[in-house]
């Protein structure tokens, strides 16, 4: 993630608005890694878009490109960065369409496959503008509920027939085939399952090669899934788990800890009672008196190889407080006469599975039932463009009047475009989750410089 000044939480993790997200490109595309008639561009821009003083801009644009020689030189440039802060009151009005022209802003017909190709090619000087990601099946304030409405064909389950079967091919050993016409996970497949480790990681990895195969080439996946053997379902989403990585990062550099409230989960021994274990964690977005969200966990999986009841990953029920959370649990999947809530783990509960592994001292590469998997610094950065670089603009309707309105992409379409990067050949498992890469406090960067 990419924040101005990281004592500042609430602004830190509140998301940029559209005029925001230019203001930053223009300031970045002052850097020195970019080509100089580029920079030189930019640096009109500036000019343009905001009232400094033109003579100030040069100044901060020489210092950028030498770097600063003494303390007293770096403080005159903290000051001119802070000139052409996203917020910063020395902005004028932007004229996006002239922007447009100049290459700042790149126009998209928000095709998901192009669009995600893109994404992958930009650097953090241009912004993206979308009508939508993909097809919008809903106005992007009503997304919150359109979460909770996902067709099967835009979920990937992760115990479900095609994970499973690509799981048994890559370990090459046969699953029944009453399993493979009706999908019904018997006895006898979870036994076949435990025996040849199917580890929630694993069951990721499978996922990611099955996007990959012809089925999937046209189906676009907004949420992951867990399917439990009574039909209640636990969403998850791959931006989650880099949102968590991230925000345990901040908690640790912060003193900002998860506190367990009951069990003993975060203990050394912590593994007695497969029941309610609940824990304070910590607000990414702190405003008023209450500074944590309470987070419930039942069945917490043994995280390492050895430990008892591998599968359990596939029992795991959370619950958090926090108003995404509730608000899939005002939802219910009916089937005929049957409605069961549905689940989402989120980035608290997230937390919840790093702070284990923190206090237990076990390493991300040896938690195969990590169910908050650690993102590659790579992925991150793919993560970090569609939150900061890109836009959907579209028309609407408000009294009369064709009105332009431009929002930041919200949740449900930056997991689209995180499922469809799954797809590409070249994004394996390995290059999106790798527990054996150290990212810690790289996921951290400055906004500016």
């Amino acid at each position: 993630m990419r924040s101005k000044d990281y004592n500042d939480q609430v602004k830190s993790f509140t998301p940029l608005e559209p005029r925001q997200m230019v203001r930053v490109a223009l300031a970045e595309g002052t850097k020195p890694q970019y080509p100089e008639p580029e920079r030189q561009r930019y640096r009109r821009l500036l000019k343009d878009y905001t009232s400094i003083d033109e003579s100030r801009i040069d100044v901060l644009f020489r210092i950028m490109q030498r770097g600063y020689s003494s303390p007293r030189e770096k403080n005159f440039l903290d000051a001119l960065v802070a000139d052409v802060d996203y917020d910063s009151s020395a902005w004028k009005p932007l004229d996006y369409n002239v922007l447009k022209k100049e290459g700042v802003i790149i126009e998209h017909d928000g095709n998901l496959k192009g669009l995600t190709g893109l994404v992958q090619e930009i650097d953090e000087s241009k912004v993206i503008f979308v009508p939508s990601v993909g097809e919008r099946a809903a106005a992007p304030e009503d997304e919150q509920d359109y979460k909770k409405h996902v067709d099967s064909r835009n979920k990937l389950v992760l115990n479900g027939k095609d994970v499973v079967a690509r799981f048994a091919q890559d370990r090459g050993f046969e699953l029944p085939e009453n399993y493979l016409k009706r999908g019904y996970m018997a006895t006898e497949v979870l036994t076949l399952l435990e025996q040849h480790g199917f580890y929630f990681t694993e069951a990721l990895r499978a996922a990611v090669e099955v996007l990959k195969e012809p089925k999937y080439e046209n189906r676009v996946i907004t949420t992951m899934a867990i399917k439990r053997r009574d039909g209640t379902e636990l969403r998850l989403h791959h931006h989650d788990f880099v949102e968590a990585a991230e925000f345990y990062t901040y908690c640790w550099l912060h003193n900002k800890a998860v506190v367990e409230t009951l069990g003993d989960k975060l203990t050394e021994r912590g593994d007695k009672y497969h029941g309610a274990s609940t824990f304070d964690v910590p607000k990414r977005t702190p405003i008023g008196r209450n500074r944590h969200n309470s987070v419930e966990l039942h069945y917490f999986p043994n995280p390492k190889r050895d430990g008892p009841y591998p599968l359990d990953w596939m029992n795991t029920k959370v619950t958090c407080d926090c108003p995404h959370a509730l608000n899939m649990r005002n939802y219910e999947e009916r089937n005929g006469r049957m409605t069961r809530v549905v689940e989402t783990m989120d980035t608290h509960a997230n937390m919840v599975f790093l702070a284990m592994m923190h206090k237990k001292g076990i390493s991300p590469g040896e938690a195969v039932n990590n169910m908050s998997p650690i993102p590659t610094l790579e992925f991150s950065r793919i993560v970090d463009r569609t939150r900061y670089n890109i836009v959907q603009e579209f028309e609407v309707e408000v009294e009369g009047r064709t009105r332009t309105r431009r929002v930041y992409v919200r949740e449900d379409g930056i997991e689209k475009i995180l499922n469809e990067l799954a797809k590409f050949p070249e994004w394996t498992f390995e290059r999106m989750f790798n527990g054996r890469e150290r990212v810690g406090r790289k996921l951290l960067r400055p906004m500016l410089v």
